[in-house]
C-alpha cells in the first residue's frame, strides 16, 4: 500500500512541474486581472 501511495505521489509530482510550466502564465494573467 505504501509503495502504490508512494508511486502517486512521485507522478503527481512530475506532473505538477510539468504544469507549472503551462499554468505560469495563466497564474500571471489572473493576478494582472485581480490586481486591477
Amino acid at each position: 500500500m505504501k509503495n502504490i501511495i508512494q508511486q502517486f505521489i512521485f507522478i503527481f509530482y512530475n506532473l505538477s512541474k510539468r504544469m507549472k510550466n503551462i499554468f505560469q502564465p495563466f497564474i500571471f494573467i489572473f493576478l494582472k486581472i485581480a490586481k486591477e
